[in-house]
């Protein structure tokens, strides 16, 4: 099973059988953006390196409850 599968199958679930979409679309959502190819999503300076310096190195997403 690819990926793109697993995405799609995610986001059908979400939107044909209306289950917990909330939940669901932006999982799928983030499936696809992150196999963008040659984007550089994971360089230091792409999204997830922005989110790390931004979130979790400044403690403004707490990793522990």
């Amino acid at each position: 099973m690819t990926f793109s599968t697993v995405q799609f199958t995610i986001r059908s679930t979400a939107v044909v059988k209306e289950y917990e979409p909330v939940l669901l679309l932006p999982i799928g959502l983030g499936c696809v953006l992150a196999n963008i190819p040659l984007t550089g999503m994971t360089d230091g300076n792409g999204l997830f390196g922005v989110l790390y310096k931004a979130g979790i190195s400044t403690g403004l997403f707490p990793l522990t409850g």
